[in-house]
């Protein structure tokens, strides 16, 4: 087990920075690698993440619907943490499908979920939410992923799927060949509650950022009209001289 070296110029590098690698290997007598792949029993391990990650709390918020962009150039699954006093119904889709096909019913106070990584395979946005009584929760949502380098050092992740086990401290792998592997982390920022921005862009409650806005809209145009009469003054005086 070593810290990752990070290679190629995949955009998953900064999320396998919080992770340690692992290689795994077959020898023979001889100490020479024997190649392995099998399709029916994948190789289950574990790989820690940094012990130095310092994890974010839980986010507070009432909001009922949130969503996340999936755009990675590499299949990623997504686990979700929830504290809540009340019942409500977890639902989920992905992209503009039409409704929440997925759901759950929840009557714990701690909840945890996942969605693997073969399932978030081609879709670039998911939806999430609460249906149920409109009351204060936690919740956490984070990524995680399983790669390997190829031998032009860039990041893969065919024949390798994320297990139920991953979580905040390691990421739980199931492979169907050995090389050297990374898991990856990526904790996800509260999502902007776009109805509470709309709700409270009046201009009263917002003085200082219009007349910011406003202020320095006025200076770019006057500095605009200013350059382009220095042009024209430019122009004319090379026309003359000519």
């Amino acid at each position: 087990m070593e810290p990752l070296a990070v290679y190629g110029k995949s955009l998953i590098e900064s999320n396998t920075n919080l992770s340690r690698s692992l290689s795994i290997s077959i020898l023979n007598e001889n100490g020479n690698e024997i190649p392995f792949e099998t399709t029916s029993n994948p190789i289950e391990f574990f790989i820690p993440r940094d012990p130095n990650l310092q994890i974010p709390s839980m986010i507070l918020t009432n909001k009922t619907f949130h969503s996340l962009n999936l755009t990675t150039d590499l299949p990623i699954s997504i686990h979700f943490e929830i504290k809540a006093n009340f019942a409500y119904r977890f639902v989920y889709k992905f992209d503009n499908e039409p409704i929440y096909t997925n759901s759950i019913q929840v009557n714990q106070s701690y909840f945890t979920f996942m969605i693997d990584n073969q399932q978030t395979v081609g879709h670039r946005l998911l939806i999430f939410g609460f249906e149920g009584e409109n009351q204060e929760y936690e919740y956490r949502v984070y990524s995680s992923g399983c790669y390997y380098l190829n031998k032009e050092n860039e990041w893969k992740s065919d024949g390798l799927r994320v297990g139920p086990k991953t979580n905040l401290s390691q990421t739980h792998c199931y492979s169907t060949h050995l090389t050297k592997f990374s898991g990856s982390l990526r904790i996800f920022p509260p999502s902007t509650d776009f109805e509470f921005v709309f709700a409270n862009a009046e201009f009263h409650r917002n003085k200082t950022i219009y007349s910011t806005v406003i202020c320095m809209a006025i200076i770019y145009i006057l500095l605009l009209i200013y350059a382009r009469q220095k042009d024209s003054e430019t122009e004319s005086k090379s026309s003359f001289e000519i």
